[in-house]
């Protein structure tokens, strides 16, 4: 497990998530979704929007079918939600 700090624009707020190192980004995303979707009480649904995460140290889209471990990011790495 990682503790990363998510930045979600949409919202103008920052995150602390706890994620697995062993999951695609792209199931990420949807996790991160369904639980901001139901926090901030506003529907966050991929078949309508298409979100991407990005580094932000790194300045780079991160690889959908790629792990956070593949993609080496660590805790406290800083991350955008788009």
């Amino acid at each position: 497990m990682v503790l990363v700090d998510i930045s979600v624009p949409v919202f103008f707020r920052d995150y602390d998530f706890k994620l697995r190192e062993d999951v695609p980004v792209r199931e990420i995303i949807r996790q991160i979704c369904r639980i901001l979707a139901e926090k901030e009480g506003c529907p966050m649904d991929e078949t309508d929007h298409v979100f991407v995460l990005c580094s932000v140290s790194e300045k780079k889209i991160l690889n959908m079918d790629w792990t956070l471990n593949r993609l080496n990011i660590r805790s406290g790495n800083r991350l955008l939600l788009i």
